[in-house]
């Protein structure tokens, strides 16, 4: 009758220190950006974020093209990591992200020279088994699929774009 119970106490002991292992795991990868709490805004909203807050857009976009060196202005980073060895103050990286947030992007934007600018709205997992949705502008048409929502929720990897129909502003969503 002893053994039992110590092997039930034990047993009790390791699944409760399971369940805390497996919660500070998630709070550490929540801590660390490769998860996310939060789910993806929908098509809809996304969509009328393009729309009630181009002018945003746009002004990240021309920021953007007057630091062709920066190439990330993220919540948390830039690339590169310091911005004052490309000619960027840390008071032009506060104004970018003041901007981000009026955006409600979560993450933050990328671009490079090529012409790319991508502003990533929410991002989880990681970049093997990921999800991005984000906004992005291009001159070129892209091909288009009329919803990004109904292909969040498959498993398939692979990257989509839909018209916002506002000046060049489309919708991605990429999944790895």
């Amino acid at each position: 009758m002893n053994r039992r119970r110590v092997k039930l106490a034990v047993a009790g002991v390791l699944t409760i220190a399971a369940v805390a292992v497996a919660v500070y795991v998630v709070l550490v990868l929540r801590s660390d950006g490769l998860i996310s709490s939060t789910s993806f805004r929908s098509d809809a909203v996304m969509i009328r974020v393009v729309r009630d807050r181009e002018r945003d857009l746009e002004l990240l976009r021309k920021m953007a093209n007057e630091d062709p060196l920066l190439t990330a202005v993220f919540l948390d980073q830039t690339e590169p990591e310091d911005p004052t060895t490309v000619g960027v103050t840390l008071e032009r990286i506060a104004a970018y992200r003041i901007v981000l947030r009026r955006v409600g992007s979560e993450r933050g934007l990328r671009s490079n020279s090529a012409g790319h600018f991508e502003i990533v709205d929410r991002s989880q997992g990681l970049v093997t088994n990921g999800m991005s949705k984000s906004f992005i502008y291009s001159d070129a048409p892209i091909a288009i699929v009329p919803s990004l929502d109904v292909k969040q929720r498959t498993s398939q990897a692979g990257t989509w774009y839909r018209s916002t129909d506002t000046n060049g502003w489309y919708l991605k969503l990429e999944r790895s």
